[in-house]
């Protein structure tokens, strides 16, 4: 049920996002060329893309579904594969997708009628009044998946080490969504802060996570069956982490600027 509310919630926003980009048919000549020769490299909204996307309990979510499932072990590498590249595949289409939605309105010259709400705004401007409710569900959808797949990440931790949340799992998922709304009431910021603040300290705490991961890769392997990982995937693992490690040491006094 939990797996079928989230891709049921995933291909909502895919395709509200894609209706996005057929309206206002970005350039994407000038999409090519600022990917590959950018303006600058604003190290914030990179971190917070990253964070957003495999940072935080999101770099675990995945893992600990197919540990549910009994999908562990070196016999099932194929299968985790493809499980890990189908995810990172889908995130990263989706945050292109988005980009690509949010840069056609911005390339006709539309005047976005709240510079508070950029996203809302663009949606209102592709779509006219019915955006903002098609938007708002797209924000919902998103909300939804984020705290769901946060709650039962750690429920998942807790459980190792707490017998009452073993014994009471779907419980325990459920308290702490409900502490997420509270939390979220009582911070009293808008939306779309605490999506990119979330993003943010994502971004901050994947360099621990992911250096956790590399160092049982490089030097603990007794813990993962004496599994080999390929060296071009090890390398490419320690190129991520120097990269998030530099922009969350540079990033981090600038956290606070997501709120003003």
């Amino acid at each position: 049920m939990f797996d079928r509310v989230m891709i049921v919630l995933g291909v909502v926003k895919i395709g509200l996002i894609i209706a996005l980009v057929a309206v206002t048919a970005p350039p994407l000549d000038q999409a090519a060329v600022g990917t590959v020769a950018p303006h600058g490299l604003p190290l914030l909204p990179i971190l917070t893309l990253i964070g957003g996307t495999v940072g935080g309990f999101i770099t675990y979510s995945g893992a600990h579904r197919l540990i549910d499932a009994g999908v562990t072990g070196v016999a099932n590498v194929a299968r985790i594969n493809r499980g890990a590249l189908t995810g990172v595949l889908v995130a990263c289409v989706l945050r292109i997708v988005l980009f690509l939605g949010f840069f056609g309105v911005v390339a006709t010259g539309a005047h976005l009628a709240n510079a508070n709400d950029a996203a809302g705004s663009s949606f209102l401007a592709a779509f006219g009044p019915v955006g903002l409710h098609l938007f708002g569900l797209v924000f919902w959808a998103a909300g939804m998946t984020s705290t769901m797949g946060n709650s039962y990440t750690t429920a998942t931790f807790l459980r190792t080490y707490l017998a009452p949340v073993r014994r009471h799992f779907n419980r325990a998922v459920i308290v702490l969504i409900g502490l997420a709304t509270v939390v979220f009431v009582v911070a009293g910021q808008t939306p779309q802060a605490m999506l990119v603040f979330a993003g943010a300290i994502n971004g901050l705490v994947l360099p621990v996570g992911l250096g956790i991961i590399l160092w049982v890769a490089l030097r603990r392997r007794d813990l993962i069956d004496g599994y080999r990982y390929p060296k071009l995937l090890l390398g490419s693992g320690i190129a991520a982490w120097l990269f998030t490690a530099y922009a969350a040491v540079l990033s981090i006094t600038s956290i606070a600027s997501i709120f003003q």
